[in-house]
Parts: C-alpha cells; sequence; structure tokens
C-alpha cells in the first residue's frame, strides 16, 4: 500500500469509527433511557452487557475494515460508490454481530431493537460522516495540502504535470514551475504559473514558500549509477498523482530522494535541461526542501507495474508481471486455504482409509499416488491423488478388459480421486482457487503468455475446471491473475459446488489421466522391486499356532492404528505446524527400507533434519560421516533441527507410521526396518531377518535404541532374539518397556 492509499483507509477508518461510537451510544441510549437497572427475563436485558459488546464491534468493524475498504480515490468517488461502500461496511458488521452472538450464546443479553436501530444509524451516521470528510478537505485542498514545485524543460513538464497534479492525489498541490530550456517566467501552464528559470531557480527555490520540489528529468538525460543511500537512509515509494512514479527519503528537517540508484550523473556537466539532478537535488536538501525524483524516463520495462523496494540493502525498481493484490487479500488467501484444508481433513482420511481397504482387496498397492505439476512461477511440486486403476491395468487395457478399480471408478464419478489436493494445499503448492497446474509436458510446450498465468499459486479448481477451450481458458486465467479479489474465489467455489453437486463438471478421469498413472505404476513397481537375496538359510517356522498368532498381530495393528490415528489426530497437526514452521518444508520425510521378504517399503516419520540435510559434505565433518558411512547414524548430528531433536528424543518422529500400520508395511513390534545398505551387516541371517513384518517398535528399540551399535555386534544379536522368541507375551512387554524407555529417553539420539 502507497502513502496515498493509507491516507485513504485511515480517513475513512476515522470517519467510521467516530459514526461507530456516536451509533452505538445513541443506539444504548434510546434503548435503555429507563435510569433503573432491569432484571434479566423475558423482553428484559441488562445494559452493562453492552460494555462487553462494545470491544468485540470495534474489533469485528478493524476485520472488516482491513479487507474491504477500498484505499483509492476516497475525495472524488461518486455518491453512488460510495453508498455502496457505506452498505457493505455496515451489512458485513451487523451480520458479524450476528454470528458473534451466536457462538457466544449470548444473544439473550441483547436487544434485537437495539441491533435493528444501530444497523439504519450507523449507516445514515458514516455516510454522512464520509461526505462531511470530503467537503472539509477539499476545498483546503491548496492551502492545506503539500506546496509542490516541479522542475523540467517544457516538453516533460507538459508530459508529466497533468499526472503528478492529479486531484485525487489530495496531499499534494503543485504551486509553481520551474521550466529548464527556456525562459517562460510569469507565464502559465494548465493554470500554474512559470514562476523562474533556469538562471534564477537557485534564488526563488530558496525562498519560496513550498514544502516540496519534483525534479523531471529530461529524456535521455544520464543516470548516476552510484545509490542515493549516501543521502538518506530510508527508501520510501510515493505515487504523486495517477501514475508519476517517483522515489524519496527522509533527511534533516527536509529529505531528498531518488529512484532506487537513479539520479543524475555526477561531474557530466550540465543535463540536457540545463541543470545537473544531484547538485540541485543537494542544495534543495540543504535548504529544508523534501525532493523527489520522477523516474518515469528510466522505466527498463514499459506499462508494468511497479514498486520501489530494498533487498537487502540495494535500492531496487521492482516490475510485477501482474498487479501485486493487496496485503490484506494475500492474508486472507492464505488464512482461508489453511483453515479450510484443516477443516477438511477428517473428510480426506475417512476416505483415505475407506480407499486402504477397497483398493487393496481389489487391486494391492499404494492408496496414493503423486505426479510431478508445475506450478507458481514453474516450480516442479509432487501433487497428489487416490489410485484409480488397477496395478496390472496395461495389461488390462490390451485385453480390452475395464482398468479401473472399482473404488476407483466410484472415486474418478465422484471426483474423490481428487481429494489429497488438500495435503497440497496445507503445504503451499496449491490453492483452493486459481489456474490450472499443468503437467511438465504440458507446461514446456506454453507460450510465454499462458505461462505467465502462473505467476500466481495454482488452484484445485478455477476457471479451466469449467471450460474445455484452451484459448477461453487461458484468457480467463489472465483476467483471474490481474483481477485478483477474495470475493472472485468465493464465487468460483460456490459454482464449483454448484456444479459438482449438479454433477456437471465437465472434467472427468480421461485418456491422458489414465496413461499417466499407467506410468507412475510402472515407475512404482520399479522402485519397489523386492531385494534380491538367498531364501534358501533362513524358513520360518510354520503351523497353527504361528498362523493365529499372526492373524491376531495384525487384526490389533489394525484395530489399535485406525483407533490411535483418530485420537491422535490433534497432535499430528501441531507437529505438522511445528515442522513447517521451522524451514517452510514438508512436515514428513518419507525413506526407503526393506520390509518382509524384501519388498521395498516408504517409512512414513515427522522430518526432523534441515532440508538440504542430503548434502552429506557440505554439512558434515570427516569424522562425522565416516560414522555415518559405519553406522548410519551421527552422534550430535547438525542436520537435525531444534523440533526435530525433540521428536526424535521423545520419539514422536515415528507417529506418522501409524499409516504405515495400517497399510500392512509396518506392523506395531518387530524388529527395526533397514535401509538396502545395512543388508550386507547381516550376512546370512537377512533372511531371518526379512521372515518378519518390521516394527514401529521392537526388542532393540525398547531394551536399547542407540546404546546397541552394529560395530558391537549387539543390536544383530538382539534383532535375532526377538525373531526366535516372538509371542505376544513378548510383543506386550516391549511394548511396556518402549512406552518406559521413551518417557526416560534411554539412548535417545
Amino acid at each position: 500500500m502507497n502513502n496515498l492509499s493509507k491516507m485513504n483507509f485511515r480517513l475513512q477508518c476515522l470517519a467510521d469509527f467516530i459514526a461507530l461510537l456516536l451509533s452505538f451510544s445513541i443506539s444504548f441510549f434510546w434503548r435503555f433511557k429507563s435510569p433503573r437497572i432491569p432484571i434479566i427475563g423475558r423482553g428484559f436485558y441488562i445494559p452493562g452487557a453492552y460494555a462487553n459488546l462494545l470491544p468485540a464491534v470495534v474489533i469485528l468493524y478493524l476485520m472488516i475494515a482491513y479487507f474491504s475498504l477500498s484505499r483509492e480515490n476516497y475525495i472524488h468517488r461518486s455518491i453512488g460508490y460510495e453508498i455502496a461502500s457505506v452498505t457493505k461496511t455496515d451489512v458485513a458488521l451487523v451480520i458479524l454481530m450476528i454470528v458473534y452472538f451466536f457462538f457466544t450464546r449470548s444473544s439473550v443479553l441483547y436487544s434485537r431493537a437495539f441491533i435493528a436501530f444501530f444497523g439504519v444509524l450507523f449507516w445514515i451516521t458514516d455516510f454522512l460522516l464520509r461526505l462531511l470528510m470530503r467537503i472539509v478537505i477539499l476545498p483546503n485542498r491548496k492551502k492545506s495540502a503539500e506546496q509542490m514545485i516541479v522542475i523540467g524543460d517544457l516538453e516533460t513538464v507538459k508530459e508529466r504535470l497533468p499526472v503528478i497534479d492529479d486531484p485525487s492525489d489530495w496531499r499534494v498541490h503543485v504551486c509553481g514551475i520551474v521550466i529548464t530550456d527556456q525562459d517562460m517566467k510569469g507565464e502559465y501552464i494548465d493554470g500554474t504559473e512559470v514562476i523562474a528559470n533556469v538562471s534564477d531557480m537557485r534564488e526563488v527555490l530558496q525562498s519560496a514558500a513550498a514544502d516540496s520540489v519534483v525534479l523531471l528529468p529530461s529524456k535521455g538525460q544520464n543516470i548516476d549509477a552510484g545509490s542515493v543511500s549516501d543521502m538518506a537512509p530510508d527508501l520510501q515509494t510515493l505515487k504523486a498523482g495517477s501514475g508519476a512514479a517517483v522515489a524519496s527519503a527522509s533527511a534533516g528537517a527536509g529529505s531528498v530522494a531518488a529512484p532506487g540508484s537513479l539520479g543524475a550523473k555526477a561531474g557530466s556537466g550540465a543535463a540536457p535541461g540545463g541543470y545537473n539532478i544531484r547538485e540541485l537535488a543537494t542544495f534543495m536538501h540543504d535548504c529544508g526542501k523534501t525532493v523527489r525524483v520522477d523516474f518515469s524516463q528510466y522505466e527498463v520495462i514499459r506499462d508494468a507495474n511497479f514498486t520501489l523496494d530494498r533487498v537487502g540493502s540495494c535500492d531496487v525498481v521492482t516490475y510485477s508481471p501482474v498487479e501485486t493484490p493487496g496485503i490484506r487479500y494475500r492474508i486472507f488467501k492464505k488464512i482461508f486455504d489453511v483453515v479450510l484444508s484443516i477443516l477438511l481433513m477428517p473428510l480426506l482420511g475417512i476416505v483415505w482409509i475407506l480407499s486402504a481397504i477397497f483398493l487393496n482387496i481389489e487391486s494391492k498397492g499404494p492408496v496414493i499416488m503423486s505426479r510431478v505439476r508445475v506450478g507458481k512461477n514453474g516450480r516442479r511440486f509432487n501433487q497428489y491423488r487416490f489410485r484409480v486403476l488397477r496395478m496390472d491395468a496395461e495389461e488390462r487395457i490390451r485385453e480390452g478388459k475395464n482398468p479401473k478399480t472399482v473404488w476407483g471408478r466410484f472415486l474418478s464419478f465422484s471426483h474423490l480421486d481428487r481429494l489429497p489436493l488438500i495435503l497440497n494445499v496445507f503445504l503451499t503448492d496449491m490453492s483452493f482457487v486459481g489456474p490450472h497446474a499443468a503437467s511438465l509436458t504440458r507446461y514446456l510446450n506454453y507460450g510465454s503468455e499462458r505461462r505467465k498465468n502462473l505467476c500466481v499459486t495454482p488452484g484445485i479448481t478455477g476457471y479451466w475446471a469449467f471450460v474445455k477451450d484452451e484459448n477461453t481458458i487461458a484468457h480467463k486465467e489472465r483476467a483471474y491473475v490481474t483481477n485478483w479479489g477474495y470475493l472472485k474465489d468465493i464465487a468460483l467455489l460456490a459454482e464449483f459446488l454448484v456444479r459438482y453437486i449438479s454433477g456437471t463438471l465437465p472434467r472427468k478421469y480421461d485418456n491422458g489421466q489414465i496413461r499417466e498413472e499407467i506410468r507412475m505404476i510402472a515407475i512404482y513397481e520399479e522402485e519397489h522391486e523386492p531385494l534380491q537375496y538367498d531364501h534358501s538359510f533362513y524358513q520360518a517356522p510354520t503351523g497353527i499356532g504361528v498362523s493365529c498368532y499372526h492373524f491376531f498381530k495384525r487384526l490389533l495393528d489394525i484395530v489399535i492404528s485406525l483407533v490411535a490415528i483418530i485420537v491422535l489426530s490433534p497432535l499430528f497437526l501441531v507437529l505438522m505446524i511445528l515442522v513447517m514452521g521451522t524451514d517452510g518444508g514438508s512436515p514428513f520425510y518419507a525413506h526407503s527400507r526393506i520390509g518382509k521378504n524384501g519388498r521395498r517399503i516408504h517409512v512414513y516419520k515427522f522430518r526432523t533434519m534441515r532440508t538440504d540435510a542430503g548434502d552429506l559434505k557440505k554439512l558434515l565433518t570427516p569424522k562425522q560421516l565416516e560414522q555415518y558411512q559405519r553406522e548410519f547414524k551421527i552422534d550430535n548430528d547438525p542436520r537435525i533441527t531444534k523440533i526435530g531433536n525433540f521428536l526424535r528424543r521423545t520419539s514422536l518422529d515415528e507417529l506418522p507410521q501409524l499409516f504405515n500400520i495400517l497399510g500392512g508395511s509396518l506392523s506395531f513390534v518387530g524388529p527395526r526396518p533397514i535401509v538396502e545398505e545395512e543388508t550386507h551387516i547381516y550376512g546370512k541371517d537377512i533372511g531371518k531377518l526379512l521372515s518378519v513384518k518390521p516394527g514401529l517398535t521392537g526388542y532393540w528399540q525398547a531394551y536399547a535404541r542407540n546404546n546397541a551399535t552394529y560395530e558391537s555386534g549387539e543390536r544383530q544379536q538382539m534383532e535375532m532374539y526377538y525373531i526366535e522368541h516372538a509371542s505376544m507375551g513378548l510383543d506386550c512387554k516391549i511394548v511396556l518397556k518402549t512406552f518406559s524407555s521413551v518417557a526416560k529417553e534411554t539412548g535417545a539420539q
């Protein structure tokens, strides 16, 4: 928000706030004109409760003002626009008051007549005060506004004067002009007097009754390569009028400014306009005047949105591909995305559990498939969707059979296969509303205009979800990104829901998506090809007792993990936010491990390391690198974050493995899941280790954790002991011992 927008916003807030207090007070005295305090009951209310209501109403108004008040052209708005603005503010305030009464269950304390009278009175008072504010400001604009003198050659002044002396900017008034390439003293340009020429301008400017000067460099005038920071420490942005972009910085009684690093070339002599910008700026600065320099002649990109900014300590001019939305809209959109994604998490959890059951009954494989998509400004991310196809889909297509599972047909028909996209929203890769997130191949074939649409975060829905023609989609997406607004987002979401309920969404699971998922299945099967090892060294015991043990163990795994996921879901959410808040990365980490019978599995954990943890040579000392290559663990690992250290010490980092247990790749109790490199350590015993399902906890984790190492051989011995003596009794002892070890942080690392 530039300075003019701030002033417009503050003036409206001032009028609204006075109107709110005045209306609230009058409404209260009108409703409770009796000096007696009535007894609460049917038709009676406690006046003292209104003392608690007033702060709430003020807070509700501030929320409305921040998100809805227009900051533009406050003084010259039409009466109709002002009526609409006041009406929107008034209606929103009354609605939020009713919502406040509902959630606080306090409606019985307040009079409906008071609310109605307050709403009407606030509208009338606010409208009159806003008009009064404008009536007071307009006549005094030339008297109380900042008096400004414009300096430049005749051609430039004629071109830029209407822009600088724009009536919408009520803060400034051009009181004089200095023409530097002609002697026009005493003449008028657009009703403003020329008060000096280049020969006497210093004397005139020194004594002129003006607050500031605006320097207009001529076309082709050289620019000083030095930074303005040696003249003034604080760079600010001011847009005088409707488009005269200038830079200013305060210093002492006055201030001097240049557009970032822009200024006249020092030592180059007089500029084409007959004066040196830096020398004149310094002179006016010493006279206590504010100095502004128009940099429109030096725009690098024509007709682009620009702002003055500072990167580090470097002054820069920023050109945005589209008009950047206000901070209030960005905050609203971010809060809306996070809150709605959190509210939809339970629905995702239910569909996820059902999908895990039905998909694995018909065609065992991953429940969620990820595919590479292109997001904001070309960022690649993994987009999540439920699996729809059978694992042998390609073979079934060749045989002329339906490649989809029965559950997959329901998911694609109902569009619930896209429900995991809310994970992408929560992880900030996507938004609920935005342009289409294209595949990498499709993105590379986009033209520059279509790629420009992805200067904002892509959405789960948008115009692309309702339209088939690509040219129409590109046109509508451009209209969306160039004219953002939360009301437009809400309207698009409402249209999506109406179309979803009515079954008129045009896009379903098409042939292109089928081919893409088949490729993802092929990649998955290649990555999950079982480990090759000699199975002849160990034969797992069989029998009725062993079968019953495994049956009841699996049954308990399903029931307990399902209950634990539901009960611990609030804790999951808190830990996800804490992990993401550390460095902004994904809260989860999937590590490839070797499971039962050598099957490759992905074990899920809360991420405890930095996002650049894979760069071992950068982060580890030679001694630590040697230990990692030997033990696959490091003492005092520098890659671990602070929250990660806490999660590891308390073993909370392993909570996401509940989903592994529910899916069947892990059990609650079993050997520690190992990486492929660790299989060589066990030698011939690897077949014995992989004959059972790995566990969330186990004999080694419960009784030793990191106190027993591979180097000493104790860890291998403990894992073999569990496999030889596995039973329900031993599993119960291990679970109880695990809680004790976690509480005492025994062997934690």
